[in-house]
């Protein structure tokens, strides 16, 4: 489950850091096998922790990016920013590779691939941090989520913290699904495929359970640290 959303996660790195369409690694491979032969439930099991496994990595990153220039001496309002900034900056990096790695895997040139790429993690990474959950660097959720300190009833302040993550996230999802096939048709010149309503839908649900999830135990880890 989780492994295969990490999988996911770092291959779409490296893929960025590759002109070479690099092989699909073993874990896909069994992914792919899973979910074919999976019932409903299953599945959608399956899919919740590949997308919470997807996640991880780059809010990982991000607390790292914080706590290491903390500690290099660097200013809190500088190690704020920056652990905001780099989660949605390996967001879009994932995006990108993985999406240059599918086009070429369909048969698209390396140019064709890597301008379709780099605007898919362009408004990936973008969205990502304008309305992202606040724990991959939203800046919308980030600022409801300071006024929500001033809620003195925990029961109250949390699931309103979450909450707000979830919408952001699920609206970043949703729009990039109407995105990536808008960039797709304008530069491949191919029909746009506008998602139907059992996309949005079971988006929406992968996307509010796992960001429910990781929302929960962020807003809860700080509110104990604090």
């Amino acid at each position: 489950l989780g492994p295969v959303g990490l999988d996911q996660n770092i291959s779409g790195k490296a893929q960025w850091f590759s002109s070479e369409r690099l092989p699909t690694s073993p874990t896909q491979y069994a992914a792919q096998y899973i979910r074919e032969n999976a019932g409903p439930v299953e599945k959608t099991l399956f899919d919740f922790g590949a997308t919470t496994g997807n996640m991880l990595p780059d809010i990982l990153i991000g607390k790292g990016v914080g706590a290491a220039l903390g500690a290099s001496g660097f200013g809190a309002s500088v190690a704020s920013k920056a652990a905001r900034i780099a989660p949605s900056v390996g967001v879009g990096m994932s995006a990108s590779g993985n999406k240059y790695n599918e086009l070429l895997g369909r048969g698209y040139t390396k140019g064709e691939a890597r301008k379709v790429a780099g605007l898919v993690g362009l408004s990936e990474g973008g969205l990502t941090y304008l309305i992202g959950a606040d724990f991959l660097g939203g800046k919308v959720s980030n600022v409801a989520k300071t006024k929500m300190q001033a809620i003195n009833n925990a029961w109250a302040r949390i699931p309103s913290s979450v909450l707000v993550n979830t919408l952001g996230e699920d609206v970043e999802e949703t729009l990039q699904l109407f995105i990536e096939p808008a960039v797709e048709s304008l530069i491949l010149d191919v029909e746009y495929e506008a998602p139907t309503f059992e996309d949005i839908a079971y988006t929406v649900l992968l996307t509010t359970l796992s960001t429910a999830g990781l929302s929960s135990v962020d807003t809860v880890s700080s509110d104990v640290a604090n």
